[in-house]
């Protein structure tokens, strides 16, 4: 008998977030399920664990809400890890993530030589709070600014000086809505 017998594993995008469900037929001796995302399908990183059933013979549903996701086909799967530490990965569930109401037309000069400007060019003027992070591929913050608009404008500029260079994933926050932006910072000129 194997420790756990899969039935699905699917994702579907939401207004802000990425929805995954699974379930298991059985379970036997498991301990939890971690959840990895990765952008191309390759370098996989553990964005979440859920706990499991230990030991099951019905049907045992599970759900993941991936809470940032970036715009973009996304890659998750699954690692179900034993009690004894053996763990085995399901395939690979692709989930076009396309938010409403885009708030940013571009982000510019992709790549930006270091230590210089990275603009920001809005859809449409925009004022109020905006939030921008800037995350490395593992998800952790690196860079932040919160930017009070009092002014309605077409571009924002950030400064990234002191950032290291290497890819990144900038998180734009906005009168409810977010978007992430794929960003690479260059060396310097």
């Amino acid at each position: 008998m194997l420790p756990v017998e899969m039935l699905y594993f699917d994702g579907h995008a939401a207004s802000l977030s990425v929805n995954l469900n699974w379930a298991t037929s059985q379970e036997a001796n498991s301990s939890h399920f971690e959840v990895l995302r990765a952008f191309d399908g390759i370098d996989f990183v553990e964005i979440g664990r859920i706990s499991a059933a230990f030991n099951s013979s019905s049907k045992t549903e599970y759900q993941f809400e991936d809470i940032r996701p970036f715009r973009g086909v996304m890659h998750y799967k699954l690692r179900q890890v034993d009690m004894d530490g053996q763990a085995i990965e399901t395939y690979v569930v692709r989930v076009l993530y396309e938010p409403q109401g885009t708030l940013v037309r571009g982000v510019y000069p992709n790549p930006v030589p270091g230590g210089e400007i990275l603009k920001v060019e809005w859809m449409e003027p925009v004022a109020g709070v905006v939030d921008f992070l800037l995350m490395d591929a593992t998800g952790r913050e690196v860079w932040s600014t919160e930017s009070n608009r009092s002014e309605v404008d077409l571009f924002t500029s950030l400064d990234l000086s002191g950032v290291k260079q290497g890819l990144y994933f900038l998180q734009v926050k906005s009168s409810g809505l977010f978007e992430v932006y794929r960003v690479v910072v260059g060396p310097a000129r």
